[in-house]
């Protein structure tokens, strides 16, 4: 996959929500971590990224968490003990063995790994709770010779909202899936962490999700070396303003009129999408949470962003297909299907 997203930014005329760098008053007020003040990183630039992004919600805002510093000291790069601490959100997980999971981390300290969670299908099993899908958990683990064993395990966040609703907790799959399909384990990528974490609470507790996932989308993209340009053309480098383009997911980015026009596999966008596309990757997420989007908006947005990641990945996430499904089913879809993941 190539480097779709190291350009400028110009052309953002009159629209002082596109404008990047700090807003009015930005900076000043609360931070969007009251729920959960362990997380204090802030969230930088990705590969890709000439632009600062101002993010008021990455403020320190409280005491760091006990074991989060115990990731990076117990667990650093060379030698590592037999036990260790860390922190960790659950990716993915699959049966192994009898008894076992086979569980896909992210870690502050130590980027994705892998870990056996031994018995935790038994009844009686005590882990087997706090390594839930998309659960935030404390974890002590033992150096083993293949895979490292979830010895001890705690959960810090449950994210309860979310699993109260089938099609937000798709949306927590989707944006687990599309981190771990990004990345390659044991790549340290603190930003990404807490991007997840951020996301995770705020799929429980937003109005709209499906700007959530943009932000999530937009923000991940760039951490990874893959932003998409936005501002100019990237074929001629001509600025584009606030009027309609061509998106070319081969190309990372829009397309003006004279190189998009009957360009095969790019689509074009609407005034109105291309500036909330334009806003949600230069804004933070505290000017972003109050954009008023329309359904037909979300719909090309959302059209727009997966054609990008699948070309990007050459191929479709396994929970797009979840989220369609739900829709079509208006809900109808049981709880056993999500289970089954």
């Amino acid at each position: 996959m190539g480097n779709a997203g190291s350009h400028t930014h110009r052309g953002l005329g009159g629209y002082g929500c596109l404008q990047e760098g700090r807003g009015p008053g930005e900076g000043r007020g609360r931070t969007d971590r009251r729920h959960h003040p362990y997380s204090s990183s802030p969230i930088g630039v990705g590969r890709g990224c000439r632009g600062a992004l101002s993010e008021e919600d990455g403020k320190e805002s409280g005491a760091p968490l006990p074991l989060r510093h115990g990731a990076r000291g117990i667990v650093g790069s060379g030698n590592r003990e037999r036990l260790y601490r860390t922190e960790a959100i659950i990716l993915r997980r699959r049966d192994f063995g009898e008894a076992d999971k086979l569980l896909t981390l992210y870690a502050p300290g130590l980027g994705k790994t892998r870990v056996l969670a031994k018995g935790v299908r038994k009844p009686k099993s005590r882990k087997s709770g706090h390594v839930e899908l998309f659960t935030h958990s404390n974890l002590l683990i033992a150096k083993g010779r293949s895979l490292d064993i979830v010895t001890q395990a705690e959960t810090i966040h449950s994210f309860l909202p979310i699993r109260s609703e089938l099609l937000r907790i798709s949306y927590a799959y989707y944006a687990a899936e599309l981190l771990d399909r990004f990345t390659e384990e044991g790549e340290e990528n603190r930003p990404l962490f807490d991007l997840l974490l951020d996301t995770l609470f705020r799929l429980g507790d937003s109005e709209d999700p499906d700007l959530v996932l943009r932000y999530f989308e937009l923000r991940l993209l760039g951490y990874v070396g893959y932003r998409p340009q936005l501002f100019q053309c990237v074929r001629c480098a001509r600025a584009i303003e606030m009027a309609t383009g061509f998106f070319s997911p081969k190309d990372g980015g829009l397309l003006c009129l004279g190189c998009g026009e009957g360009e095969r596999g790019c689509q074009e966008t609407s005034p109105r999408a291309l500036a909330t596309l334009r806003c949600v990757q230069v804004r933070d997420y505290a000017y972003c949470r109050r954009l008023k989007v329309d359904r037909p908006t979300h719909e090309e947005l959302e059209n727009l962003m997966r054609r990008y990641i699948t070309y990007l990945l050459e191929g479709r996430l396994k929970s797009v297909g979840f989220i369609d499904a739900l829709r079509r089913e208006d809900g109808g879809v049981t709880t056993a299907v999500l289970t089954r993941r």
